[in-house]
Formats: C-alpha cells, structure tokens, sequence
C-alpha cells in the first residue's frame, strides 16, 4: 500500500512538473521527440548497414546504402531542429519559473517566510530549479521519453525478424523493471535527505561568510568551522549512498541486458543455422535488443529519476502554493481617500491583540496618533514593539482588534494602497550590492518614478540625503552616489548605512515615517545626525518610532511604554519622569550607565 502511495505521488509530482512548464514544454517535448527519433534512426542506419556488408548481394547493396544515406541525412534533421526546439523551450522555462518562484517568494507572509531558514531557500532556487531545467531540458527525454518510443520501435523491429528475440529482450528488460520499482522508494528517502543536508551545508557556509567578523573577534573560527565541514562530510556521505544505491540499479540492469543480449545471440546463431531466417538478420537485431531491454528496465529508472524530480517539484510547490499575503487587489492600488474620516484619529489600534503562537506578545493595546505628531514605542525586548510597526505595515495581522488610518479601516484598503501611506526604516537596512545612488532610488514610489524625469528623481534623492545627513558623507567618497555600497552595505559604517536607509525613507515622501530602533547600534555621533534629522521632521510628518535610548525619544510628543504584554503607560517625557513608573525606573538606569 505504501509503495502504491508512493508510486502515485511520483506520477502526481510528474504532473505538477508538465503543469509547471505549460505550454512551453510542448515546444521542449516536441525537440525531445525528434531528437529521440533521431537516435533511433541512427542504430536502423548502422544495422542496415550491417546487414547488406553480411549479406553482400550486388543487385541491391546501391539501393541498401541509398536507404541508409537517406535515414541518416533525414536523422542529422531532426537532430538540429528537434535540438533548438529543446533548448529554447527548456531555457524559457526556466526563466518564467523563476519569475513565478521570486513572485511568490515576495508574496509570502513575513512570518512564514522567516521560518525557512536561508539556506534551505538558496537551494530550492538553485538547485530544485535546476534539477527542473534539468527535467525539460534532457532528463525527461534521455531519462523517459527515449527509453519508451526506442524500445517500441525496437521491439516492432525484432518482433518482425522472429517473436522469439523479442520474447529474451522482453524477459531480461522486465526483471529490470521491477528491481528499479521495488527501490523507488529508497530512492526518494535516499534524494530526500540528500537535499535537507544541502540547504544545512549552504545555510552553514552561508553564516561563515556573513558573520566572519563576528566569528574571529569571538574565537569561533574553529567551532563554526568544524560545524560547517561536519555537515559537508555528511553531504559526501549521503552522496555516496545515494551513488552506491544508482550504481548498483544499473549494475544490475546491465548485467540483466547483457544476460538478454548472449541469449538472442544464441538463438540468432541457431535460427541462422537451422534456417529460420538469415544470418544477415542477426546483425540487425542485435543493435535493437539493448533498446528493448532499456525500455523495460527503463520504467524502473524512471521512477526513480520522477522520484528524484519529485522532492525538487515538492519543495518548489512548497513555495508556489504556500500561504500569500491578502493583497485585496480588487479595492484598488490607491489609499480609499474618499471614505476618509476627518473627525477619526490619524493612526489607530484599537484593543490589539497579537500572539505568534499560544502565548500572545500583548494584549488589548490602544494606541492613537495624530497627524504630525511623533510617538515612540518603548519597553523591553519582547514586548511587542517591532510587531506593533510590522502590524501597522500589514506584514502581521492582528489576532483581534483593529487598525485604522485615517478613519479607514485597515480590512477595507489594498495592501498596497495601504503600504502608499507609509515609508519604513528597519533596524538592519537592508542594502544592496549597488550605487549609493540605487539603494536610496528604492524608496522612489511607483507613482514617482512613471511621472520625475531623470533629473527629478536625481534631484529629490540628492534632498533627500540632504535631510537625513547623509549628503556630505556620500560627496566625499570616491564615486560619491555611483560609489557601490558593498555587499550588504559592507563598504559602509553602521551610521552611514542607517543615514542611507533613513534618506531612502525620506525620498519615498510619505505622511507616516515608521521606524524600527533607528538608533540602536550607532555611536553618539551618528546618533545625535539621525535624532537631529527626526526632529527636523516633527510636525511635517507623522513619526511612530521605537526605541530602546530612551534619551533617543524625549522629543516625542507621546511615548507608550510597553510591558507585561500590555500599554503600562504612556504621556509625554516629562510626565514619565514625574509619574516614577517603568519609564523613570528606565531613564534612570541608562542614566546611569551613561556616567563616566
């Protein structure tokens, strides 16, 4: 029953993956049908030859080699058109499903998303993707395709010489089969844990890479070096099982053809000699008999190649089908300015409530803001502030209550009319590989880059950097804004990476400025440039921030301390202090830590 199971998963994988590639794969299928024709015609071209050099006859060797020059030239076609028709199917896939992969990737909530860890998703858009191009390339042709209909035409080929060598070809060819069923499901257990291992080596390569500095000054280079070559030796040994398990699948198929193949001769060299037909036959059959034997044997292979191919279209349709975010496209792409409500707070949660899992980050929390106002989150790690900016943005959504903009409700806007409304700096920046000048563009909205010039946009992330301090710095660089930020802004200090990520916030032009511990990993200097650049926008735009420097945020012209899963207080600076609460409790405590 489970290997039923089993086998009909393969054929269901098998599916998805023709459904994957429609209707390109057509195009792919067709090459690989002519180029297997191709081969076939090649083997009758050798045997015909054979044949006439074994029975010499001069009234009909010219015609026996016209015949074959004939097939041969009409092969040599087939293989160049059924080639390009292949390749250019094959490769088209590819892109449109990376396209559709790094689609859905981005369309993924941001608490599934995170629960992939990075490595395991670097090998699903690697190598899932190419053991798929792989799939519509050659491996469905070599692997499938080619076993069935050159063994059909064999089989036609033999059975017309005399039943009996098909019967042998048959036999050996069917005892391949089955061994290669019986192991299906090896294989897959064998490609499964193959692939898991994968994504644990690369996401451990990947932490030496990107944490390298943190590793050496920590005296972890031994650890994480062991723990990363510790899982690379086990990706070798998995790999040697999983050859070990194909190569004794082929010895054992090879040796059941060669079985067939000494069997047919035999009987050639006895049908030969009693008559049955000529010798001259024999020659020609012998070439056919592998085929035979490889169609058979082949539907063992293939299933355990559909089964390899299964675990790679498995974790790809992870992806694809996995859960989306409600994008709510049909209420527009624009904020709903007509149903705004004048007389409604400007920002809003009402009786929030958020849980990951059972245990719920807070509780019934309320929170107002009003236009041009610049509140802050503070409370200690856990209590829920980044969550708080990430429901505001629609990355989360909350368990119970409500979020309103405006008066409207955040159920009856697009996501992306509602994301319009704001510009958002996370606590690690995010950037890229590029010119300073690219990474600060990506805050450029739809609307600005369809309707600024060149020269606008230029300009207005010129002023931009201007505002969040970060002009004079990205001037004297080498390149000034063409200068290349590094991977991960690694060309870069934390001040000048926030300052980028700040101006990049800026260009966007939004009325809601949402930012994430903006100032939690810099010196004093960058400090006091990003606090100077929030205060200069005090008024002009809507600020909700959250911070752990308490002394970040004395500004604000209301603060909400959270704690205990819940609002514990919340009032202006001053009012905190004289209240003596967890805020004063707080203050004093980084007050003191801030005394030489």
């Amino acid at each position: 029953m489970k290997q039923t199971l089993s086998r009909r998963n393969t054929l269901r994988f098998f599916a998805r993956a023709v459904r994957l590639g429609m209707p390109l794969w057509l195009v792919s299928f067709t090459g690989s049908v002519l180029t297997v024709i191709n081969s076939y015609l090649s083997l009758l071209v050798g045997g015909l030859l054979m044949r006439a050099a074994v029975d010499f006859r001069s009234d009909t060797l010219l015609h026996d080699f016209l015949s074959a020059a004939l097939l041969f030239c009409g092969s040599i076609l087939l293989y160049g058109v059924g080639s390009v028709l292949n390749v250019w199917g094959a490769f088209r896939i590819r892109e449109k499903l990376q396209v559709r992969i790094t689609s859905a990737w981005m369309r993924r909530p941001e608490q599934s998303a995170a629960a992939i860890p990075s490595g395991d998703v670097m090998t699903r858009f690697t190598q899932d993707i190419a053991e798929l191009e792989d799939f519509y390339f050659q491996g469905f042709a070599g692997i499938v395709l080619s076993p069935f209909l050159n063994g059909v035409a064999a089989l036609v080929t033999v059975w017309v010489v005399h039943p009996v060598f098909a019967w042998i070809a048959l036999t050996a060819g069917l005892f391949g089969a089955l061994w290669h069923i019986a192991m299906a499901g090896r294989v897959k257990q064998r490609q499964t844990a193959l692939r898991k291992n994968a994504s644990r080596v690369t996401q451990a390569f990947t932490n030496l890479m990107t944490g390298a500095t943190a590793i050496r000054l920590g005296n972890m280079t031994a650890f994480m070096r062991a723990r990363a070559a510790h899982a690379d030796t086990e990706q070798v040994s998995l790999t040697k099982r999983a050859a070990v398990l194909s190569g004794g699948l082929s010895l054992v198929s090879g040796l059941l053809t060669a079985v067939g193949m000494i069997g047919s001769l035999l009987f050639g060299l006895y049908g030969a000699q009693v008559g049955l037909f000529p010798l001259a036959d024999v020659f020609l059959v012998l070439p056919m008999l592998p085929l035979v034997a490889k169609m058979l044997s082949g539907i063992g292979s293939s299933f355990g190649y559909l089964t390899r191919l299964g675990v790679s279209v498995e974790r790809i349709c992870d992806i694809l089908d996995g859960p989306t975010e409600e994008t709510r496209s049909h209420l527009g792409n624009a904020f709903p300015t007509e149903h705004i409500d004048p007389s409604a707070p400007y920002l809003s949660m009402r009786d929030g409530t958020f849980q990951y899992t059972d245990a719920p980050i807070f509780t019934h929390v309320n929170i107002t803001i009003e236009r041009g106002q610049t509140v802050a989150l503070i409370g200690p790690s856990g209590s829920g502030k980044s969550t708080i900016l990430h429901l505001m943005l629609g990355l989360y959504s909350l368990s119970s209550g409500s979020i309103a903009l405006r008066g409207v409700d955040f159920s009856d806007c697009s996501l992306r009319g509602w994301r319009s409304q704001f510009a958002f700096v996370p606590q690690q920046s995010p950037l890229l590989n590029v010119s300073i000048f690219e990474n600060i563009a990506m805050g450029l909205s739809d609307e600005q880059r369809q309707t600024l010039s060149a020269e606008e946009q230029r300009a207005r992330i010129e002023q931009a950097a201007k505002q969040a301090g970060a002009h004079a710095f990205i001037c004297a660089l080498p390149e000034g804004y063409d200068t290349k930020a590094g991977e991960a802004g690694a060309r870069l200090s934390g001040g000048e990476r926030q300052r980028i990520a700040l101006a990049r916030a800026f260009v966007r032009d939004a009325e809601i400025l949402l930012l994430d511990e903006p100032t939690s990993a810099l010196d004093a200097e960058s400090e006091a440039l990003i606090t100077q650049a929030l205060k200069q926008c005090a008024g002009r735009k809507t600020i909700l921030l959250s911070a752990h420097k308490l002394n970040t945020v004395q500004y604000a012209d209301r603060i909400y301390v959270l704690s205990g899963g819940t609002v514990a207080e919340m009032g202006t600076h001053a009012e905190l202090i004289q209240a003596r609460g967890v805020y004063y409790e707080l203050w004093e405590a980084q007050a003191a830590s801030r005394k030489p």
